[in-house]
Formats: structure tokens, C-alpha cells, sequence
């Protein structure tokens, strides 16, 4: 008896730290949109890139777009767990990877029912850096072929109105000494 009592006071001390500090799922914008009914009202964490900008607002909250690749869902948020989000997504810049809790809605009463999430803490998962775009060679050549056409093109237009013009000059310069001669 007295060894169950030993193993059963060991697998405790051993599985407790386990249970008590074991974290709860993450979840991406997408699961969170094709199982919103299931989330909703609920505390969530949501992982995923911050895109565009922080639309801020004059209440001391901001929202944020959260990004996992396929979809996005916007996350109101109170500007000092904004202001922990250094870059933004674009087509220049990886934005920051954040992992976000707070509370779903599918349908928030708040945001004229729209889909979002209210956060409660915001955890910077991977800093986001520049991403500079390379242009393909290809690309280049291409634009060149295309400029010189452009340019050949406008040239060709510019030489047929000065001739058209040049003619017409003539003609009336014609028609004025024959009107001249007439008269």
C-alpha cells in the first residue's frame, strides 16, 4: 500500500507542473472562420503574421489583421498591446508572428457583428524583417523590349503629325495664293 501511495505521490509531483502550466491550443485565422460557431464566446489564442497597418482609433484601441497564409481576422485591441508590434506585413516586409488570446465573436455585438477577436495579451512569436524584392532578369529585358516599342511607336506618331501638319501649311498657303490671284 505503501508503495501505490509513493508512486501515486511521484506521478503527481511529476504531471502536475505538466498540467498546471500546459498551454492551450493555437489556433489560425482560418480554423477560426470555419469553426466560428464552435469558438465563439470562447478565450481563444489565435497565431498568425500582423499585415497592413494598425487602424488606431481615437479610444485608446486599435485593430489589427492577423494573417496565416490564407485568411485574416481582425483583432481589437487596446494600443499599448498594439504598440508591441514593431512590422507590419506588406509586399516589402515579413510582418511580426504574434500569438494573441482574447475573446472570439462570431458575431460581435461591438463591431456591427462582425467576425473578430477582443485580445487580452499578445505574445511576439518571431520579429518581422524587410523582405526587398528581387526583380528577374527576364522582367528587365522584357520592359526594355517593351520601351523601345513604346518609344519607336511615339516617334513614328510625332514624325505623321508633323507631316500632316507640314501639309496642311502647305495647302493653305496654296489655297491663300490661288484665293490671292483671284481676287
Amino acid at each position: 500500500m505503501k508503495r501505490h501511495i509513493a508512486i501515486l505521490t511521484l506521478a503527481i509531483i511529476i504531471l502536475a507542473p505538466q498540467i498546471a502550466f500546459a498551454s492551450s491550443p493555437v489556433y489560425s485565422p482560418t480554423d477560426l472562420i470555419t469553426k466560428a460557431p464552435e469558438f465563439d464566446g470562447k478565450t481563444i489564442t489565435v497565431r498568425g503574421e500582423a499585415i497592413t497597418e494598425a487602424l488606431e482609433r481615437n479610444n485608446g484601441y486599435s485593430w489589427v489583421n492577423i494573417f496565416d497564409g490564407s485568411s485574416a481576422i481582425g483583432v481589437w485591441m487596446k494600443n499599448d498591446l498594439k504598440n508591441q508590434i514593431k512590422n507590419y506585413g506588406t509586399n516589402l516586409v515579413k510582418g511580426d508572428v504574434v500569438e494573441i488570446t482574447g475573446k472570439f465573436f462570431r458575431n460581435d455585438p461591438e463591431a456591427d457583428g462582425e467576425l473578430d477577436l477582443r485580445a487580452e495579451s499578445i505574445k511576439i512569436v518571431e520579429q518581422g524583417y524587410p523582405t526587398p524584392e528581387e526583380t528577374a532578369p527576364w522582367k528587365v529585358i522584357a520592359l526594355a523590349i517593351l520601351s523601345l516599342g513604346a518609344l519607336m511607336l511615339l516617334a513614328d506618331t510625332v514624325i505623321k503629325n508633323r507631316k500632316k501638319a507640314l501639309k496642311s501649311k502647305e495647302d493653305f498657303e496654296i489655297e491663300s495664293i490661288i484665293h490671292e490671284e483671284l481676287e
